[in-house]
This record gives structure tokens, C-alpha cells and sequence, in this order.
């Protein structure tokens, strides 16, 4: 599970002198577990509603430019 690898991570973190806050990040697990479940559950109680997910198309029209941005930044990322 997530909370597993989360003491694999922090062992690491340690050995590279790095510092990983295991309180923040493991109530950011459980948070996130929480809200999948949640969602799961919305989802099974009416599997037919129509999610408000914005596609691409609104998003370009709202933020001109926006997938010229996107695409450089994640190219600027993988040169990390």
C-alpha cells in the first residue's frame, strides 16, 4: 500500500540527506485514499450523472495559449 512505501521513500529520502516529512505525508495518503473512496461511492450511487470535467476544447478557449504552455513545460520538466 501507499503507507508501505511511504517508510521505503522516507529510508531513501534519509540515505540521499534528504528530509521527508512522514506526519504530512501520510495524512496526505489518507486524504487521498478518503476522496477516492468517496468519489467510488458518488460514482456507484449514480453510475448515469454526467461528470463536470471541462474537456481540452473549453480550456483552450478560457486560457489561449494554454497547450502551447503545457507542452513546454512538461517538456522543460523531463529535462530535469
Amino acid at each position: 500500500t501507499a503507507l508501505d512505501l511511504l517508510e521505503i521513500f522516507h529510508n531513501d529520502a534519509k540515505l540521499n540527506g534528504l528530509d521527508l516529512n512522514m506526519h504530512e505525508e501520510e495524512i496526505a495518503i489518507e486524504m487521498f485514499s478518503n476522496n477516492i473512496i468517496s468519489a467510488g461511492q458518488q460514482f456507484l450511487d449514480n453510475p448515469n450523472q454526467n461528470p463536470l470535467i471541462t474537456n481540452w476544447n473549453r480550456v483552450q478557449t478560457a486560457v489561449p495559449g494554454i497547450k502551447q504552455e503545457f507542452l513546454e513545460t512538461v517538456e522543460s520538466d523531463s529535462h530535469i
